[in-house]
């Protein structure tokens, strides 16, 4: 394996040179001396690399502008992982919207560290060629099912089966509906069936509710929204037939600990799904880290809009003073029962944000009704010390006047690449 590293300091050069040696056992690093070489030009041959790690601070130049210049060249890079001060969080996110795999803080560089973010771009990159593949080819292509048979529980004998599919797992269960993993009987691939409790199917409000949720996510075209694929009615038994998550959701993020670029980079890719979702006239009311699900290690999607409503629909399924969401996530609006619109969202997604930076939720409480109600009254909990680079965004995010909080999440994906 070779490594094209492109920094302007030879100490922090030869450091990182030495901690990718001891990482990968038998990797070649190139350096690329920018205070004697400039930028790489094009007669530099990407191909000879496995990977780069560019650095944000190039002399008195930013490295995502090298970055941006290097795509508008049309250059063919290979995986890049991008190299970030405490101070860059604006010059990381930029990055990462122009293709890099991995941002990688300056400050926690170790060898573990290193191997696995390389491990994971290579694969990545791979990824995304293999899909690429299967387009030109026009060939169906699925998600990487990731243990798809060892989630939920084994499917109840003589469950009535729905046409078109096999049902395989239980993966989860609520009050108004079983969750399955299927497979389809034309082509394969699994999907994920929402089966209404048939007892409910008599019942008006909740089918309304039912279709609205398939009428919903048809609407909306994001690849940060989860794809719907049928509705039907079998056997007395309502469902829908969704897009299936190989790659867990963000409750498990958020468990085994999100470094601030990783929590940034799925706040960016939500703000992008909820712009898609806004622009529909939707509002989901009922974000939670449960309801985002990712379609591979690097793609998170907004998922389940049975509490969703759509702004522009006469159809009344819930009035002014009914409270649906979870109360760890509700906005204050929410909590006081008034009308939503899409800065609700926003809020929530603040409130999620803040759990994906310390690991913990905003507010704590021994009741549902106590936590609600600390989102009207009691003052949010400041970031940590260590992330107040990132204070503005998350007090812009929950501010408890909805005027204070940003306008659209597309002015709020905007803000975050500023």
């Amino acid at each position: 394996m070779r490594l094209l590293l492109i920094d302007d300091n030879p100490d922090f050069r030869m450091l990182l040179g030495q901690l990718l040696r001891v990482a990968i056992p038998g990797v070649e690093v190139i350096e690329w001396e920018t205070e004697l070489r400039g930028q790489p030009g094009a007669d530099l041959d990407w191909s000879m690399f496995s990977a780069v790690l560019l650095d944000h601070r190039l002399g008195n130049e930013d490295g995502a502008d090298w970055l941006q210049e290097f795509r508008e060249r049309g250059m063919d890079l290979p995986p890049l992982l991008f190299l970030a001060g405490s101070d860059a969080v604006a010059s990381a996110v930029r990055a990462m919207k122009l293709g890099a795999l991995e941002v990688l803080m300056r400050g926690d560089l170790n060898p573990v560290r290193l191997a696995a973010a390389i491990g994971a771009a290579l694969r990545e990159q791979e990824a995304r060629r293999e899909l690429r593949r299967q387009e030109e080819a026009g060939e169906r292509s699925h998600p990487r099912m990731l243990q798809a048979q060892a989630i939920g529980t084994e499917a109840a004998e003589g469950i009535a089966p729905i046409r078109g599919y096999r049902i395989q797992r239980c993966i989860g269960e609520g009050a108004t509906a079983k969750v399955y993993l299927a497979e389809r009987d034309e082509g394969g691939g699994h999907v994920v069936l929402k089966v209404l409790e048939p007892s409910l199917c008599a019942d008006a409000e909740f089918m309304k509710r039912f279709a609205q949720e398939f009428k919903l996510i048809s609407r909306v075209k994001s690849e940060h929204v989860s794809r719907i694929y049928a509705q039907g009615l079998e056997g007395g038994r309502a469902y829908i037939a969704m897009e299936y998550f190989g790659a867990g959701d963000l409750r498990e993020r958020i468990g085994e600990g999100m470094e601030p670029m990783q929590s940034l980079k799925v706040l960016a890719q939500l703000a992008k799904g909820l712009d898609a979702i806004h622009q529909q006239g939707i509002v989901h009311r009922d974000l939670k880290p449960h309801n985002v699900m990712f379609r591979d290690p690097h793609q998170a999607a907004i998922v389940d809009f049975g509490a969703a409503k759509d702004l522009n629909e006469n159809l009344e399924l819930t009035r002014v003073g009914d409270i649906l969401g979870t109360p760890y996530y509700m906005s204050p609006e929410q909590v006081r029962g008034e009308k939503l619109d899409a800065r609700s969202d926003l809020y929530s997604l603040g409130v999620i944000f803040f759990q994906m930076i310390t690991g913990k939720h905003m507010f704590e409480g021994t009741t549902a009704a106590g936590i609600a109600a600390q989102h009207l009254t009691t003052p949010p909990p400041p970031l940590p010390e260590a992330f107040e680079g990132l204070q503005r965004l998350y007090s812009r995010l929950i501010a408890k006047d909805r005027d204070a909080r940003f306008r659209s999440a597309r002015e709020l994906y905007g803000y975050i690449a500023v």
